[in-house]
C-alpha cells in the first residue's frame, strides 16, 4: 500500500486564488467529525486539483457527457467544491460535496 501525504495550509496564509474560488480567511469550519476508523477527532480541510493549479477541488454531479469543444461538457450549476476531513492519527480522509 503507498504512504500518506498530507499538506496543511492555514486559511490566513495570504492566498489570493483561494478567495476567487469563494475560500476565504476565516471562513466558518463546519462542526467537528470523528474518524469512523479510528475514532479520533478529524480536521476539516481542501484536496488541490493539480490539473487545475491550487484551486481546491470539485464535484461534478451526474454522469460525464462529451463535448466537442472540451473533452467533458461541466454544467455549471451541478459542480460543487469539495471539503475534505482528515484524520490526523490514522489519515482516513472523507470528502464531502459543498452545497
Amino acid at each position: 500500500m503507498g504512504s500518506a501525504f498530507c499538506v496543511a495550509v492555514p486559511l490566513s496564509s495570504p492566498i489570493p486564488c483561494l478567495q476567487a474560488w469563494g475560500v476565504s480567511k476565516g471562513a466558518e469550519m463546519a462542526e467537528a467529525k470523528t474518524c469512523s476508523k479510528c475514532g479520533s477527532s478529524m480536521r476539516e480541510g481542501w484536496m488541490i486539483d493539480v490539473g487545475k493549479g491550487t484551486r481546491p477541488a470539485e464535484w461534478v454531479e451526474g454522469v460525464p457527457e462529451s463535448s466537442i469543444w472540451t473533452v467533458t461538457k461541466v454544467p455549471k450549476d451541478k459542480v460543487f467544491q469539495v471539503v475534505t476531513w482528515g484524520c490526523p492519527d490514522c489519515g482516513y480522509l472523507e470528502s464531502y460535496a459543498k452545497r
